[in-house]
């Protein structure tokens, strides 16, 4: 043949084709099964009938290829394979399974070819007779070309030799076999060859390695034993990758970066990276520390061991498109695991295989919320210059409408008194106020003057509550997004040559782009996060970082009392999640993720976030409508001073006026009558409030001489 691999499509040749195309393509079928087992030698001379060991191998295939689902397979067919290869084929192609022949002893084998499958898993079987050399030259292929992993199941089906130097299990230990290898070997046991056995049977094994390059850490795990009575029934499924969570101990390989070259990157700016083009855009640069703790975990839950490999830099991918540094490890498969904030972009996950998402990561704006404006009054908003004065004279209106009528009522004898102006002007401002009245007019036109008085201060009440309420309901006007921070004033800023600044320089997004040329023609870039953070809480300045970075400066830098007056703007376009990153054939991708799944159902996991990610500062919801503060309502206090300094001013005065008036009443009574009884009794009661020195005469007073009886 020209060809080391033809497939024969059992199936396709009734699905595809008419019933005479389907004829010929079974005829076609039965002459390339005919031409690849038979050979130059079968065509000179009949084969003979079957032998009892051809019959169990092609059983126990049948039966093994049924009880592992298999679709498709590849058969591996040594030059003395004899006359059971058309009988099988013949078998195979009843039970609809896609097919594939390639002979030994030909060559160098491609085995990447021919074990490519779109559909299914391919499994590969090697079944006897084989020479030992062609089975050793198969094995050691296969080996080279990495061939024993998850996408190939391998049957290894050979007769029982016992007087084998040599294990047939012992020579896979020297292979490149892996974690996720999925080898059965099957040593068929004969009536020939079976010790006090009449029947045939097969014991089956499962090999695999923990590290390839280990030869001790091979593992043999026995599926039972096969014959034809039983079939594969009492056979042991094969033991899965996640069952294999048992590491006995042995390390993996972790890549870390250097702790001085992962401090200097933190920083971030002047100290830290100085070529933008070498710098990750994504990444916050940050060492292991925070995840340690996660590998512990990992590695308890594989009972295994763990090795840091240092390397000076995370790594990015060069103008060759290779991967340099700790990244670079990672894909070439020289370290297991990645541990350190890595963000998963798409360039990366091209390469890589991540792990589930540890936590999301985001570069988000700081500032501090700006106040709430300039001094305001709710109560006398609502009244302009022209409605004050319109208020005050409707006032004055009904004061003077109410002296009126008690007028009115006193002349026509319904009333007692008449009210003077001051009293009039209380009961106005009392009916303004929606304080009532206790005034209960006895005349009609008293009575018309308080009901337009009630009517006119409860429509003037409600319309100023319902101003109010509108004032209060108005949202407070704050910054909720990047439009909102371009109409503002604030100054912005980021890190100097670090991440911030190359992000914002290559941002596609409009809104960031325009941000960047503020800080750049402000010059408003700082050194470091701590100095931006610093400068935000200051207030008037907007700085942008990563938050891990940020909430992990503020709760260090930031006084605790400040810290809540810091507000943080997320920017969803740098939305982003942290892995782990592995290679891509890592034989360790589902055992990991599996060890993250347990850690996050044994909440070890939130606090492996807590402390990559920390939270923000609690603190008291603020709303988010307008409320009333003590300077909202300044001008009620500054009447009610007013008010009471007044009447304080008014208190003092009348004292005194009084004080006086009396003092001259009682200096005319003693000077009117200075040689009676009772000037002798007050007489030292004025020297003793001042109203007469003592020994002092009266002086020449014009006034009338008041009667001793009124001072009683």
């Amino acid at each position: 043949m020209a060809a080391n691999f033809l497939i024969v499509p059992g199936a396709v040749c009734r699905q595809t084709m008419s019933a005479a195309a389907s004829g010929v393509c079974r005829l076609l079928v039965v002459l390339a099964m005919v031409l690849v087992g038979g050979g130059e030698a079968r065509r000179r001379r009949p084969c003979p009938s079957l032998t009892a060991a051809d019959l169990d191998a092609r059983e126990l295939l049948l039966q093994y290829a049924e009880w592992r689902h298999w679709r498709e397979l590849v058969i591996f067919v040594s030059p003395t394979a004899g006359c059971w290869l058309p009988s099988l084929l013949s078998v195979l192609h009843s039970q609809q399974l896609v097919t594939g022949l390639q002979p030994l002893g030909t060559g160098p084998l491609q085995l990447a070819t021919a074990l490519a499958s779109r559909r299914h898993r391919v499994g590969a079987v090697l079944p006897l007779p084989t020479t030992s050399r062609h089975l050793d030259d198969l094995l050691q292929q296969a080996s080279d070309q990495l061939q024993f992993n998850s996408y190939v199941s391998w049957l290894v089906l050979r007769r029982a030799q016992p007087n084998a130097s040599q294990p047939l299990v012992e020579r896979f230990r020297y292979l490149n076999l892996a974690l996720d290898s999925d080898v059965v070997l099957a040593e068929l046991h004969t009536p020939e060859t079976a010790i006090r056995r009449p029947a045939a049977w097969a014991q089956l094994l499962q090999v695999y390695k923990i590290r390839p390059a280990l030869n001790s850490s091979l593992v043999v795990v026995p599926l039972g034993r096969w014959d034809r009575a039983n079939g594969t029934a009492a056979l042991a499924s094969p033991r899965a990758l996640e069952a294999r969570g048992d590491l006995q101990g042995l390390p993996l390989l972790v890549g870390v970066k250097n702790a001085s070259a992962a401090a200097a990157e933190a920083v971030g700016g002047a100290g830290g990276v100085k070529d933008l083009k070498t710098a990750s855009v994504d990444d916050d640069s940050d060492d292991a520390r925070n995840l340690i703790d996660v590998m512990e975990f990992v590695a308890r839950s594989l009972n295994a061991s763990y090795e840091l490999v240092a390397f000076p830099m995370l790594g990015w991918r060069n103008s060759e498109g290779a991967w340099l540094h700790l990244l670079g490890a990672v894909t070439r498969g020289a370290v297991d695991v990645g541990l350190d904030n890595v963000v998963i972009t798409k360039e990366r996950a091209r390469d890589m295989f991540f792990s589930f998402p540890l936590v999301e990561s985001m570069k988000n704006i700081y500032f501090r919320r700006p106040e709430g404006g300039a001094l305001r009054d709710i109560f006398l908003a609502p009244f302009s210059p022209r409605l004050l004065a319109c208020v005050a004279a409707t006032g004055a209106l009904l004061a003077l409408a109410a002296a009126a009528a008690t007028a009115a009522g006193v002349g026509a004898g319904l009333a007692d008194r008449r009210w003077g102006a001051g009293e009039a002007f209380v009961w106005s401002i009392s009916v303004l106020c929606m304080q009532g009245s206790t005034w209960n007019p006895r005349t009609a036109s008293g009575s018309l003057v308080l009901m337009f008085g009630l009517v006119f201060a409860l429509v003037m009440y409600n319309a100023y509550a319902a101003f109010i309420t509108s004032v209060l309901s108005v949202r407070v006007a704050s910054i909720r997004g990047l439009d909102d921070l371009l109409q503002s004033d604030f100054q912005f800023g980021y890190t100097l040559a670090g991440q911030g600044e190359m992000f914002l320089r290559t941002a596609n997004d409009s809104h960031l782009r325009r941000l960047y040329l503020r800080g750049l023609v402000g010059n408003t870039g700082v050194h470091d996060a701590s100095e931006g953070l610093r400068r935000a809480v200051r207030g008037g300045y907007a700085f942008f970082v990563s938050s891990r970075l940020a909430r992990r400066a503020l709760a260090f830098t930031v006084e605790l009392q400040r810290r809540c007056d810091v507000r943080e703007l997320p920017v969803e376009a740098t939305r982003s999640s942290v892995a782990l990153p592995m290679s891509r054939t890592s034989p360790f991708r589902r055992l990991l993720n599996l060890s993250l799944l347990r850690m996050r159902e044994a909440g070890a996991l939130a606090r492996a976030r807590e402390a990559l990610l920390p939270p923000l500062p609690r603190c008291h919801d603020e709303s988010a409508f307008n409320s009333a503060r003590l300077a909202d309502v300044y001008s009620a206090f500054l009447l009610l001073g007013l008010g009471l300094m007044g009447a304080a001013a008014l208190a003092v005065a009348e004292f005194v006026w009084k004080r006086r008036r009396l003092l001259r009443r009682l200096r005319h009574t003693l000077c009117g009558d200075a040689d009676g009884d009772a000037a002798e009794m007050l007489r030292p009661v004025a020297a003793a409030v001042g109203a007469l020195p003592t020994g002092s005469r009266c002086p020449a007073m014009a006034l009338p001489r008041p009667s001793v009886q009124w001072l009683g």
